[in-house]
């Protein structure tokens, strides 16, 4: 393989890694669901709505009490996250390991079999 196959094999790989990652964060994400004024206005009149007994704390705003049912917080599973960003850079770090310092043939399987998966 000579610099430029290199040089566009690196890039390739890098692209996909860059790829993946961004795949595994939103995998691993759960996005919140926040009520528009509207329909907060709406689970008002229908009851749709819990009082945190722990709002009682001075320095709240009472609106900070009420939780509405179709609300949600959101965030991110970082422990699953984690493994499976920990596979994924090995995979990628084994492929230009085997890029830079290996053999052309098995790089190119395993620049495919990166790919695939």
């Amino acid at each position: 393989m000579n610099q430029a196959q290199l040089k566009y094999a690196r890039e390739r790989a890098e692209k996909l890694f860059r790829d993946r990652l961004l795949s595994l964060k939103v995998k691993h994400t759960v996005v919140a669901v926040a009520l528009s004024t509207n329909e907060k206005y709406e689970a008002l009149k229908t009851g749709a709505f819990t009082i945190d007994k722990a709002a009682n704390r001075s320095g709240w705003n009472w609106a900070d009490a009420v939780k509405f049912k179709g609300e949600s917080a959101g965030y991110i599973n970082t422990d699953k996250l984690d493994a499976d960003v920990a596979k994924l850079t090995s995979t990628y770090r084994n492929l230009t390991d085997e890029l830079i310092l290996g053999d052309n043939e098995k790089a190119l399987e395993l620049l495919k079999a990166f790919e695939a998966a």
